[in-house]
């Protein structure tokens, strides 16, 4: 976790000056529980730049926002209308179509299904609204797509740190863990491939990727959280 955390503080200025802000929102998290002055630092320095986007408040609950214009609502993918939406609801609101998908529990699959989860655990965690039988659900799914999908790319991180984050440590498998804590590279960052393979099914090329932002800050959510928030687990499968 040292090597991690070295690599996201070195990359202060690529995190925060065209940030995303799902991975603020990360960071922020994994410094509210281990205290870490460094990673809060990080968030600090994404708020001492003026800004009023509605994703802001996934670092700053109370942000002043100024809404997307329905313009800009169009350009966004599906599961970031979703999130805009469970950040405020009154400033983003959700056509009948809109709202089907988001709360479905079966239309989606592979990445739009984790996208569905994170959207979903943002409306949990700001609007405060009982989902947990539609987030139990999804997150099994996605465990059951984690159990034969064997590559560790961006995806493969994204299940576990997902899964953590809407409280299902259960549904984690220490093998899954173990192979997120081979793959990461000596300088403390991970890459989104897997030997070529990226995170779609046929997605495949020769040349290898280096360490990236989204999938390290994922990367090391989850073992932030099997840490602080979930320690039960890691005495429970490694006594």
């Amino acid at each position: 976790m040292l090597f991690g955390t070295a690599w996201m503080t070195a990359r202060t200025g690529q995190l925060t000056q065209r940030p995303n802000l799902f991975l603020i929102h990360m960071i922020d998290d994994m410094a509210d529980m281990s205290e870490e002055a460094r990673l809060r630092r990080i968030v600090e320095i994404y708020l001492e730049i003026p800004g009023d986007s509605l994703w802001r408040r996934l670092a700053d609950k109370s942000a002043e926002i100024k809404p997307p214009t329905r313009s800009e609502s169009d350009q966004l993918e599906d599961y970031q209308r979703w999130t805009l939406y469970a950040l405020a609801p009154a400033a983003v609101p959700l056509n009948a179509e809109e709202k089907a998908s988001m709360f479905s529990e079966n239309a989606h699959h592979w990445g739009s299904l984790t996208h569905q989860l994170i959207s979903l655990y943002a409306y949990w965690k700001y609007q405060g609204e009982d989902v947990d039988t539609l987030l139990d659900h999804l997150s099994e799914r996605i465990a059951f797509e984690a159990i034969w999908d064997i590559r560790v790319t961006d995806l493969y991180l994204q299940r576990v740190a997902f899964l953590l984050s809407v409280g299902r440590p259960d549904l984690v498998r220490p093998r899954w863990v173990e192979r997120i804590i081979a793959k990461q590279d000596t300088d403390g960052g991970w890459s989104a491939d897997w030997h070529g393979w990226g995170p779609d099914i046929l997605r495949f090329q020769w040349k290898q990727q280096g360490a990236n932002a989204h999938t390290t800050v994922q990367g090391m959510w989850a073992l932030y959280m099997l840490k602080y928030r979930y320690p039960e687990w890691i005495k429970q499968n490694y006594r």
